[in-house]
């Protein structure tokens, strides 16, 4: 007998799992961009008008075969329903690409800021810039990839490490169990220490734990967990030393744009984010605020940029009411799956993150021990 007659849920999960891939956000961004942003810095008035690749036939696809999955009656049932409710609001949003629509839709995948955020954002991004002390350079490949090498081996983790030409310095890939490092990048030391915390002391820990669970969706993410995820990840930075007051004023500014974005046009959203900040970083922020919309000229917004301030500020809250970090290291959850988690037969996190003080001892042994 195999495993799907055994457990009415596998195919299900394997459902799902295919499609985490296929939902991705690559479709998001403007192909004129550009174009575009030498068009807005030699106008004053102007608004970017973004055009994008529109792939309906393949959103409209997974909208219908998402309506018609069932979810087997189980313990973990509730989990499942709502990775499917999700997806399928995703698939509902990427097919209002370009509209007014296009932001409603992203509100409901993940939310808009509250007042609380706001003022908060407000605060951060408020506060004066600190400099940025100088610091020893690494460079890749050498240096920078033999310390993630070594890394790995310390957290006892079969990853391979590539390089890849990509906007973030760093990007984890799940399902190909594999680190990127932008090509042609050096990092100083403090900045190859965050990544290390970052990325193998959060996204990959979960990862390898959740597939120590009975599905595939604990490694690929239940619903709304992304919050969660960056915001551990920010504060295990935060633990560590290494959450630097740009890197937070960057993500302050973030959900400033998303506000401002959901209420204002391009321009006027950039005006404001150019009170705080310097004009390509302020470009940037608006960018991805109004990622998805045609006329940017119109108000509405994609949400996602919301998460990282928000997600940290909840981890902190988790922690600081005595939630237990471990709990979060059941696979890539969210705080809020934590009560129902509970009550699952699931496997306990085995790997989990490194006391500071331990970690403080292998900094020197990893090659990034920064320069006083």
């Amino acid at each position: 007998m195999t495993d799907h007659l055994i457990d009415p849920l596998r195919p299900l999960d394997d459902t799902l799992h295919a499609l985490s891939s296929a939902l991705g956000f690559t479709n998001l961004h403007p192909l004129n961009e550009e174009a575009e942003k030498k068009k807005f810095f030699l106008s004053s008035d102007s608004n970017p008008q973004f055009n994008y690749v529109f792939p309906k036939r393949h959103y409209t696809g997974i909208r219908h075969l998402l309506t018609h999955l069932t979810v087997p009656s189980s313990d973990f049932s509730p989990l499942f329903e709502a990775k499917r409710q999700e997806y399928h609001t995703k698939a509902q949003m990427m097919l209002a690409l370009g509209t007014a629509d296009f932001s409603s839709m992203s509100a409901v995948v993940h939310g808009v800021p509250d007042a609380a955020l706001i003022n908060k954002a407000v605060a951060i991004a408020s506060a004066a810039p600190q400099p940025i002390e100088e610091d020893v350079k690494l460079t890749l490949p050498a240096s920078a990839l033999q310390a993630f090498r070594l890394a790995f081996l310390r957290y006892g983790f079969n990853w391979k490490i590539q390089h890849k030409v990509m906007a973030a310095y760093a990007a984890v890939s799940p399902s190909q169990k594999t680190l990127y490092l932008k090509t042609g990048s050096s990092f100083p030391s403090s900045f190859l220490r965050r990544l290390v915390v970052h990325e193998i002391g959060t996204h990959i820990m979960r990862v390898e734990n959740g597939a120590l669970q009975p599905y595939k969706i604990f490694s690929r993410g239940l619903s709304s967990y992304l919050p969660t995820e960056e915001g551990l990840a920010v504060y295990h930075e935060e633990l560590h030393g290494c959450l630097d007051h740009a890197t937070l004023r960057r993500y302050a500014g973030r959900v400033l744009a998303v506000e401002h974005a959901l209420h204002s046009s391009f321009r006027e959203t950039y005006q404001y984010l150019r009170e705080l900040y310097p004009p390509d970083e302020s470009w940037r922020m608006t960018l991805r605020a109004k990622r998805g919309l045609c006329d940017t000229s119109k108000s509405g917004a994609f949400t996602k940029d919301m998460l990282y301030l928000q997600g940290y500020l909840a981890v902190k809250s988790y922690v600081e009411e005595g939630g237990a970090l471990r709990d979060l290291y059941y696979g890539k959850i969210g705080i809020q799956h934590i009560p129902l988690l509970k009550k699952l037969p699931l496997v306990e996190p085995v790997h989990l993150p490194l006391p500071v003080q331990a970690c403080e001892e292998i900094i020197p042994w990893l090659g990034m021990r920064e320069r006083r």
